[in-house]
């Protein structure tokens, strides 16, 4: 089965019990995400959106995984790992970033509970919060 918008809708329970099993499954669900993270996008919003944003999420155990999203040229990429200078620096749990993901979590109200640090260019995080559908 191929990996769509659509099939991964389908199967947010199913990536959450993967993610729920322990680190291994939660790491791959990251890269999951991350993975199919630029089919979830509005062409329209990332047309008007550039920059980009580092995201640092915290494992249970105590290590951290680092993703990066550029948008430039009407596109959203996704890679692993840090990239040189982020506009945006977005640290939060990995609880908490699949809440976002997967579950529709409002994010202003994680950063105003303290659960999600924000650094950089705030109006980029708005931006990219308009970039991907539901």
């Amino acid at each position: 089965m191929r990996a769509t918008p659509g099939t991964v809708r389908r199967s947010r329970g199913a990536l959450r019990r993967l993610a729920d099993a322990g680190p291994r499954g939660e790491r791959l669900v990251l890269a999951i995400i991350f993975r199919l993270a630029p089919r979830f996008t509005r062409a329209r919003a990332v047309s008007r959106t550039e920059g980009s944003v580092e995201w640092r999420i915290a494992h249970a155990d105590g290590t951290a995984s680092t993703y990066a999203m550029v948008f430039a040229d009407d596109r959203c990429r996704t890679h692993r790992g840090a990239r040189a200078e982020p506009d945006l620096t977005l640290t939060l749990s990995a609880a908490d970033f699949r809440a976002v993901a997967l579950d529709g979590a409002d994010a202003v109200a994680l950063v105003f509970a303290g659960r999600m640090r924000v650094n950089g260019d705030i109006m980029l995080g708005v931006r990219v919060g308009r970039c991907f559908r539901r």
